[in-house]
């Protein structure tokens, strides 16, 4: 037998299987793309945490309170929230490696100008907060430590918050 008498065996096979033939190229084509999908979402995930963490810094270190020990049941860690701006100072002065310190604390809000509003998360800190956590204002500025002394009514809005609430995301308020 030589190859051209294989083909035309193969094809009459094909031929008189027509069901049969179609749900093996059916599984075949299935199998192969849930193969390739899930290699796709495999590195998806793999480059969001990558870049997650790149994000952060090398350098980042998150203090968190301890956890609370009430009557013999004990909290989660972070559950006690006792911690200071002496703290936040004690930190900053007590170790020659330490950089920076940005205290911060975060609530989900619902945001509210005008007739619009949205709900996102609002995150409590100070201006030193955009230097180590390695953010920049596309408009605008960051507050500064002189709107701290002055309680300045100021704040830092990304971009899905102006884009809700004003209808642009390049508005400028």
């Amino acid at each position: 037998m030589n190859f051209i008498e294989n083909v035309r065996i193969a094809m009459r096979g094909l031929k008189s299987n027509k069901l049969r033939s179609i749900l093996t190229m059916l599984g075949i084509i299935i199998g192969v793309g849930a193969v390739i999908i899930m290699v796709a979402i495999e590195q998806g995930a793999k480059a969001s945490v990558a870049g997650q963490i790149q994000g952060l810094g090398s350098n980042l270190l998150i203090v968190s309170p301890g956890q609370s020990n009430t009557g013999g049941l004990k909290g989660g860690i972070g559950s006690l929230t006792n911690m200071t701006m002496d703290d936040v100072n004690t930190i900053k002065s007590g170790a020659d490696a330490v950089a920076n310190v940005a205290p911060s604390t975060s609530k989900q809000v619902q945001v509210v100008l005008g007739s619009q509003n949205t709900s996102t998360q609002v995150i409590g800190t100070t201006p030193s907060y955009a230097d180590t956590r390695y953010q920049q204002a596309d408009i605008g500025r960051f507050f500064t430590d002189q709107d701290v002394l002055n309680n300045a009514q100021v704040a830092v809005v990304g971009t899905s918050v102006v884009q809700n609430l004003l209808g642009n995301a390049n508005a400028n308020f």
